[in-house]
């Protein structure tokens, strides 16, 4: 049974929809996209905190940049095979983070200095 098949069911009757699989697709679907929910912010506070006090000390190149790699890795290899959003879409926001602390992590190290 596909989400739509799913969705049909629960609407017109709901004895047969909790008789199929349709709970686990749904129940996964719905974890699923929470995680994504969760990691378009995971990252937000260590962002502001670094703008804020406009230091990147304490903090290693090396594991900002292994991140931003890793994520870019995963965005790349799922996006182009047609995967579900909801399967790697966390991937996608840490991306945008990771890429966010990437450059503040160059910028405030000196390495995007203005020429």
């Amino acid at each position: 049974a596909g989400m739509d098949d799913c969705l049909q069911q629960l609407l017109n009757n709901t004895t047969a929809f909790l008789e199929t699989e349709c709970p686990k697709i749904l129940v996964s679907k719905a974890i699923g996209y929470a995680v994504i929910v969760g990691s378009a912010l995971v990252k937000l506070p260590q962002i502001l905190k670094i703008h804020r006090a406009g230091s990147v000390a304490g903090i290693s190149h090396a594991s900002v940049l292994f991140e931003f790699v890793a994520t870019l890795v995963n965005v790349s290899y799922f996006l182009p095979l047609g995967y579900p959003f909801s399967t790697w879409g966390e991937n996608a926001f840490l991306l945008a983070q990771n890429s966010a602390l990437y450059i503040l992590h160059a910028h405030m190290s000196g390495g995007l200095r203005a020429s």
